[in-house]
């Protein structure tokens, strides 16, 4: 039941039919699924971006999978106190793509700086993990806590990203 909930619920946010049988997993807690999801795709060897500062969690993960984290920091454009003037710098972020790169972990809103992916910044992130052919795991715990008129975009409702 639980599934078909989730479905129901994400489908229309997502622009998208879910099939709860074959496209949803539950578990326990935010470590469980996220470490599920990591290790569905990283074997031993190979590498994960993650955006940082980020959650504790994924570092474990990957060395449970015997996969090696490559971070990759915003940084503050301007007034560092304002979450959207923290950015990834977009030479820095293609650099760190590899031949061993399996996967990208980001989330968004992010903490704890509180940056809100726009659009065009998903797409440019989705676009270069699409030319690496790279998956997104994307944490969007905070989905719900987004202030001042701004909108949280899920990265897989863009075209291409599901």
């Amino acid at each position: 039941p639980s599934r078909k909930a989730l479905a129901k619920e994400f489908s229309p946010l997502l622009g998208r039919e879910i099939d709860p049988m074959t496209e949803i997993t539950t578990g326990v807690g935010a470590y469980e699924s996220l470490y599920a999801a990591i290790s569905a795709f990283v074997n031993e060897g190979d590498e994960a971006i993650v955006i940082e500062p980020h959650f504790d969690c994924y570092a474990g993960d990957m060395a449970l999978c015997g996969g090696k984290l490559v971070r990759v920091p915003l940084r503050p454009i301007g007034d560092g106190r304002q979450a959207k003037n923290w950015v990834l710098d977009r030479e820095e972020f293609e650099a760190s793509f590899t031949e061993r790169t399996k996967v990208l972990i980001t989330t968004t809103p992010h903490n704890p700086v509180g940056k809100i992916f726009t659009t065009a910044e998903l797409e440019y992130i989705g676009s270069v993990c699409a030319k690496h052919n790279v998956i997104i795991i994307s944490d969007e715990v905070y989905e719900r806590v987004v202030f001042d008129n701004n909108q949280h975009v899920r990265i897989g409702s863009l075209p291409g990203m599901w």
